[in-house]
């Protein structure tokens, strides 16, 4: 063999066994030496014990081979494993014995909500390092809860809900409640009310407003929390609320009893209720009783100085109230009276001019009162003449006819000196409306009242806006309750009427709430309806 290939191929392996164990040191620090007389470790178990702490449990496999010179744990936030050279923290245990324990463990306070990437280390000679496979574990953070809804009346409710982990240094720069009628998980890109910073756990509660009646709500609460700088947005659980508005507040019964088919109507901070008959008795009233909201009390007044009657039409123009028409048993009145509550005296004013009618209807405007249609008898035609009453002149003008098709029952009010008239049964159940203009003395067809065509409903109208409820339909009594909006000539439904389901109920309404109360409704078997005596108020 050549000599000098011979050295120079020893010289070629001695360097290349010089490079081999210079490669092997340089990367101890990258990968882990597995060479069977080198210890192993390992990481058995990572639990989380609270939202800023973790506890970290190692072992060290064939600990008797060589003691350690130091033992512990390295962790980082990024995706690449920790290295003693590339980490973010480190504990170090110390020495290790092949006597002591082969496990080791400790608890970390570590920032809530962040990834940790982490590994167990071990060396002999702080040279070389030998590592465990990375684990990895993401802390608790702060939870937001929804506790709970609270709904009394109206259009709002309050709402409850709770933080965690604000005592362990999480801070919610804002939190509150956000909401949708449209997305069940609502966000910070809805409705929202926020309440502003906070660094407790305690519950915190809410308003939300202008809830949609008859509409679900999807309401939650949320918290952004700030860790370190960086803001996190976290929700709580979704209630629903229905939205059945309980606009309806129960109030004093009649002071009548129970009653149906009577008169109602208001003046000043006071409400007249008087007139009506009893099913099951048969008896037909002449009873009168003013209502005091503000007490929730009835005090009787003078009867009706008319007599006895039901099916008759009540209304107020300025500070008199007035009652005319009707019938009692199988007579039918044309007489038209009016009534003084500062003196408690009913004086009788120009018959209604028209066809003697129950049955009919009436609303007012400015110093007029407006009656029409309605029933005569014996002949049961039903009518469509209305008529004008002038109340400073006592004097009676015929107007133009009801623009629908004649009916009885129907539902009466006027808004923004115009009077909405519809609903009640002529040719059939009736759900078309009509607006009367006095001044050009014309009627206007309107939307048609979206709810079941009826009879023996009730209305009013209240701070521009006209409100239809009750009745009688085809498939028996109602409680749904409805808004007409004159400007946007636009149905809405609102909360049902309060009490049960009834027909020839009346209504009024004193400053800004409507009342409806009284009436009757049948049950399978009993020959007479059932009449009821309570109140319900209204509020917007």
């Amino acid at each position: 063999m050549n000599l000098g290939l011979t050295r120079n191929l020893n010289l070629f392996w001695l360097l290349m066994g010089g490079f081999s164990a210079l490669l092997c040191l340089s990367g101890c620090e990258k990968w882990q030496l597995e060479q069977s007389d080198f210890s192993q470790v390992e990481i058995i178990s990572l639990e989380a014990l609270s939202i800023d702490s973790i506890r970290i449990t190692g072992q060290v496999i064939d600990l008797n081979i060589h003691p350690l010179a130091e033992h512990g744990f390295i962790w980082t936030t990024q995706e690449e494993a920790p290295l003693i050279i590339f980490n973010e923290g480190k504990v170090d245990l110390g020495l290790k014995t092949p006597s002591e324990s082969s496990s080791f463990s400790k608890t970390l306070q570590v920032r809530p909500n962040t990834r940790y990437n982490i590994r167990a280390y071990i060396t002999t000679d702080n040279i070389n390092y030998v590592y465990s496979e990375s684990q990895t574990i993401t802390t608790g953070h702060g939870t937001v809860s929804t506790l709970e809804l609270d709904y009394q009346r109206g259009d709002s409710l309050d709402v409850y809900g709770q933080l965690s982990g604000t005592r362990k240094g999480l801070v919610a720069i804002k939190h509150g409640f956000c909401w949708s009628t449209v997305r069940p998980e609502p966000t910070l890109t809805d409705h929202f009310v926020d309440l502003g910073q906070r660094r407790n756990d305690e519950v915190f509660s809410g308003i939300i407003n202008g809830l949609e009646n008859n509409t679900i709500h999807y309401i939650r609460a949320f918290a952004l929390f700030s860790i370190e700088g960086k803001v996190d947005t976290l929700y709580g659980e979704v209630i629903a609320f229905e939205g059945d508005l309980n606009t309806w507040t129960r109030r004093a019964v009649f002071g009548g009893g129970p009653t149906s088919v009577g008169v109602a109507f208001s003046i000043g901070e006071k409400a007249y209720v008087g007139t009506g008959h009893q099913y099951e008795t048969s008896l037909h009233y002449a009873g009168f009783w003013e209502y005091d909201p503000s007490l929730d009390t009835w005090t009787q007044k003078a009867d009706f100085a008319g007599g006895e009657r039901v099916a008759a039409v009540g209304l107020s123009v300025g500070e008199k109230g007035y009652i005319g028409l009707g019938f009692k048993y199988q007579m039918v009145f044309n007489d038209f009276w009016e009534y003084d509550p500062k003196t408690n005296i009913w004086t009788r004013k120009a018959d209604f001019p028209g066809t003697k009618r129950f049955k009919a209807s009436g609303f007012s405007i400015d110093t007029k009162a407006y009656l029409g249609l309605g029933q005569s008898f014996p002949d049961d035609i039903m009518l469509p003449d209305i008529w004008e009453y002038e109340t400073t002149t006592d004097q009676w003008n015929r107007k133009a006819n009801f623009g629908g098709t004649p009916r009885i029952d129907a539902v009466a009010f006027a808004i923004n000196n115009k009077g909405l008239v519809g609903t009640g049964f002529g040719d059939g159940y009736q759900p078309d409306f009509w607006e009367y203009d006095p001044v050009k003395n014309s009627w206007t067809f309107k939307t048609v009242f979206p709810g079941s065509p009826r009879t023996l409903a009730t209305g009013f109208s209240l701070k521009g806006k006209g409100y239809v409820g009750t009745g009688e339909s085809a498939k028996g009594e109602l409680k749904d309750f409805w808004e007409y909006d004159p400007e946007a000539d636009k149905w809405t439904r609102r909360t049902n009427y309060g009490g049960v389901p009834v027909r020839e109920a009346i209504s009024f309404t004193v400053g800004d709430k409507g009342y409806i109360g009284t009436g009757n409704f049948r049950i399978d078997g009993v020959f007479f309806p059932i009449d009821v005596d309570e109140l319900w108020e209204f509020e917007q």
